[in-house]
């Protein structure tokens, strides 16, 4: 069973070249399910107000540097998952001219509407300086942590009952003919689950199936359009022809009136010539 977790790995480096002003480098990493993610938003809010906005590049990274002695705000989200919020406090013991660095790895998890949600309203991480350790760090919430695991174990359950009702929901639509439904509905199963081949193979054959139908539908209007200037034309026989291509590609009631009113025009005219 596959799970996810929340991932704070602390690397920290002191640079030893000293600067006029001490900063900390935030460096960030989004994955889900070990697969990078681009354009996550990653709004930074500084004492309180939003300061920047920042997103994830290709290789899911992004950077920020923080001024020290303020607390900020980093909520990364991005849309049909969940949003993880951390604290950096750089705030110091004593005034330092150091450039510091802070890294860490965030795992999404699918929003699937599932129970204990509101955990996400609280913050993942409290980062910020330890004296012991002379470093910045995560520091870890025991109580949170039980909490998260608890949801995890829920959620990878609901998970699989929601992505069975998905698939079976968007086969149910592809069978119908409903290749708009069934495609959302496929693209949301491998969002559940990334490995589900079946539901890649489906994507594939509606992708396809829909240029198929725009190629039918091109070859559908062209021969109406011939067929229609031969009928005006009163070239009964090279438009009987193409109207009939034209049903044979799409069983629309078009060209099988045409058919019935050039029926009736040559065999009127057969009467009047056997007279």
């Amino acid at each position: 069973m596959k799970r996810y977790f929340y991932i704070l790995i602390l690397i920290v480096a002191i640079f030893s070249t000293q600067t006029t002003k001490a900063k900390l480098n935030v460096i960030g990493k989004v994955k889900f399910d070990r697969v990078s993610v681009e354009n996550v938003s990653i709004e930074i809010s500084k004492n309180g107000k939003i300061d920047t906005l920042v997103f994830s590049d290709s290789k899911g990274r992004f950077i920020v540097i923080l001024e020290m002695n303020h607390t900020y705000n980093l909520v990364i989200s991005k849309d049909d998952f969940y949003s993880h919020k951390i604290n950096i406090d750089t705030r110091l013991e004593e005034e330092e001219k150091y450039t510091w660095r802070y890294k860490f790895v965030v795992d999404l998890i699918p929003d699937i509407n599932s129970k204990g949600v509101e955990l996400f309203n609280e913050t993942l991480g409290n980062v910020k300086y330890n004296s012991n350790t002379d470093s910045f760090e995560n520091e870890i919430n025991p109580l949170f942590m039980s909490k998260y695991q608890e949801f995890l174990f829920s959620y990878e359950t609901e998970k699989s009952n929601i992505f069975n009702n998905v698939l079976s929901n968007a086969d149910t639509a592809f069978n119908q003919g409903d290749y708009d439904l069934a495609n959302q509905l496929y693209a949301k199963a491998t969002v559940l689950d990334e490995y589900c081949k079946y539901a890649d193979i489906q994507l594939d054959m509606i992708e396809k199936i829909i240029v198929q139908d725009v190629n039918i539908l091109h070859r559908y209007n062209k021969n109406i359009e011939l067929a229609d200037n031969y009928y005006v034309n009163k070239n009964f026989n090279k438009a009987r022809k193409r109207y009939l291509r034209a049903y044979s590609l799409k069983q629309e009631e078009y060209p099988k009136v045409q058919i019935s009113k050039i029926k009736k025009i040559v065999s009127l005219k057969e009467v009047l010539a056997s007279h």
